[in-house]
């Protein structure tokens, strides 16, 4: 019998976590940190292509006056399903340590397809930076993070350059002048290898992009962000269960292992017996690590 596809897995795993995500938006952290007062604004920071309608981004941040650092999030769901607010209770609780996190939307696949996830959530990052003044955010560290397919698009964004290939109309590999450091949690980052073996592998890529008839190894190049990697790129902070069934930790190894060849800083955790988008994540104890990292991150930029 065939496996699941990799958007029926991902699929099943949110909805056995829907309870959990859900309450990631409406509880509040004291339970992980005393906590600051929280304020949350939406704006608009584009639309999308094929319908007009409005891409947000929710910007939730502590009651201060002055400017304080940003942690970008990118929401997971298989590129399919998902939304902003579904935000891991330990990244939200950020706030409390002083840092705004900044929640964006983009097109699921079904309306859009890859590079257009790629190309909002830089959209939204350019955005951020031009009206940081006014939002009293402090771009100049900005650190990306993302889960599973969130996680792939923030990795992607982190790995290549701010503008657009004219002759391609893609993003070449490279750093954006946008993002610091990166935290991936259980991303996909080599989908061909992920799917090897897998009899809809080329179904599942072609999906993605739209290019049907295109091999499958032309395809990977397009959504891989193990392929982007180069020796310029920002920190990375990767973190992955064992037991992940949805996304296997050997993505995380792959990508770890591409960075650490280029030279480029980089952290690789894998958590026995966790699996895709564990709660135990937040834990305090393995929250940590990520807060080391986006400490240390805008350190280097003060």
């Amino acid at each position: 019998m065939n496996k699941p596809s990799f958007f029926t897995r991902v699929a099943a795993a949110l909805t056995n976590v829907a309870g959990f995500a859900t309450g990631a938006v409406v509880t509040t952290s004291t339970s992980l940190r005393p906590s600051y007062r929280r304020l949350r604004s939406t704006h608009t920071y584009g639309q999308r292509g094929y319908n007009g309608r409005d891409l947000r981004l929710d910007i939730y941040r502590p009651a201060v006056d002055h400017p304080v650092p940003v942690v970008f999030w990118v929401h997971g769901g298989g590129w399919e399903i998902g939304h902003r607010r579904f935000i891991p209770p330990g990244i939200l609780a950020q706030t409390d340590r002083g840092y705004a996190i900044v929640s964006v939307s983009y097109s699921f696949l079904r309306r859009a397809k890859w590079p257009t996830q790629l190309h909002e959530v830089k959209t939204a990052l350019r955005w951020l930076g031009d009206h940081s003044a006014t939002l009293r955010l402090d771009t100049s560290s900005l650190v990306i993070a993302g889960e599973s397919a969130g996680g792939h698009i923030a990795a992607a964004a982190a790995l290549t350059h701010d503008d657009i290939d004219s002759l391609s109309g893609l993003y070449r590999p490279g750093r954006p002048s946008t993002i610091a450091g990166v935290v991936t949690y259980y991303a996909p980052t080599d989908l061909a290898q992920m799917t090897k073996g897998n009899p809809l592998q080329r179904f599942v890529l072609a999906y993605m992009t739209g290019f049907r008839d295109a091999e499958v190894d032309e395809i990977a190049q397009l959504v891989n962000p193990v392929r982007f990697v180069t020796s310029d790129a920002p920190p990375f902070h990767i973190l992955h269960g064992t037991w992940d069934e949805v996304v296997p930790y050997d993505q995380a190894e792959l990508l770890s292992t591409a960075l650490q060849a280029a030279g480029v800083d980089v952290t690789l955790q894998l958590f026995p017996t966790f699996v895709h988008i564990d709660p135990r994540f937040n834990r305090p104890e393995r929250m940590a690590s990520v807060e080391a990292f986006i400490d240390r991150i805008n350190d280097r930029h003060r």
